[in-house]
């Protein structure tokens, strides 16, 4: 009878964590995902594409995302994170209340004129077509107010506005179109 010696060696798993990631309205930009680690793994799910997320495709609800990542040894592990993609209708848009912006499409100078909205802890915020961000304000509005809103040196294309506050959610397409 012969007999033979193996040695068999168990390699942990690597640690994968997915970070948790803000709502988005239908109609965000791509969203290029980074909260993946070990940097170097792939991310996918429904409506996400090399790294990046698509709201608009994916639709109003709850999605599944994982993130996969494989280290040196060939072992394999992953972590997925649900992202909410909601209608944005404006929570708290009642009565007479209205936001909008004119002139939609401009020449990069707009004005958000808000009525009938107690705004608290607002923040307006503006990215291009691939997500980044170009625009930043803090916004608080008693009743009635305007903002100009000056992008003007940014190329024409379509961007994303989106007011957010403790009471109230806007978002809308602008245009700059010179």
């Amino acid at each position: 009878m012969v007999s033979h010696d193996i040695e068999i060696t168990f390699l942990p798993l690597p640690d994968v964590t997915f970070d948790e990631i803000e709502n988005f309205c239908h109609n965000s930009p791509p969203y290029q995902l980074t909260e993946g680690s070990p940097e170097g793994g792939e991310y996918s799910g429904a409506n996400v594409e090399d790294g990046w997320f698509y709201p608009e495709l994916a639709g109003v609800g709850t999605h599944l995302l994982t993130y996969t990542y494989t280290d040196g040894n060939g072992c394999e592990n992953f972590a997925e994170r649900e992202v909410v993609v909601d209608d944005c209708t404006g929570i708290g848009n009642t009565g007479n209340s209205s936001v909008s912006v004119t002139p939609n499409p401009g020449k990069g100078v707009f004005e958000l004129l808000i009525s009938g909205l107690d705004i608290e802890n607002g923040m307006i915020e503006i990215y291009n077509a691939t997500g980044k961000l170009v625009y930043k304000k803090e916004l608080t509005v008693d009743g009635h107010g305007t903002l100009s809103i000056d992008i003007s040196g940014r190329p024409n294309g379509i961007y994303y506005l989106y007011l957010n506050s403790d009471n109230y959610l806007f978002d809308e397409k602008i245009v700059i179109a010179r």
